[in-house]
């Protein structure tokens, strides 16, 4: 985990405001690996490792080739007087708690989504049983 809210610097940004291409970092979090390293909002992610970074997608994908404690470089584009400065510097990647505890989250939900619909499906199929006593209108009728 990098400890950073941003996003993909639009065309359009790059174009009319001169803003460099990468992404944005609107957020550090405090405490967190990009903070450690002296990363701060305003700024613009453009590589890491060398490999250039053009959205907040690709930015993702790449940290996932990386584990908890590996050491990455992050190449930066720093706001100064009118224009950029380029900066780069080390970051020991953190752990990212928060997506074991999504992940683990999501199953229980999806467990939850599922046992519901099964129930529901279960439970309508029951009806039209009872109403009509011809399961196979039921699932002609629903399930096209």
């Amino acid at each position: 985990m990098l400890g950073i809210k941003g996003s993909t610097v639009s065309d359009e940004a790059v174009q009319i405001y001169g803003i460099p291409a990468g992404v944005f970092v609107s957020e550090v979090t405090e405490g967190e690996a990009a903070e450690e390293a002296g990363i701060k909002a305003n700024s613009v992610i453009t590589k890491i490792n060398g490999k250039s970074v053009s959205s907040i997608n690709q930015l993702i994908e790449y940290l996932y080739y990386y584990a908890p404690g590996e050491d990455v470089e992050i190449t930066m584009q720093v706001p100064k007087g009118d224009g950029y400065k380029e900066k780069t510097v080390t970051v020991t990647l953190g752990e990212n708690t928060n997506a074991k505890a999504d992940t683990k989250k999501k199953k229980e939900d999806s467990s939850d989504e599922e046992d519901s619909d099964e129930d529901s499906i279960l439970k309508d199929w029951e009806d039209e049983m009872e109403e009509n006593g011809d399961p196979f209108q039921y699932f002609q009728s629903n399930f096209r």
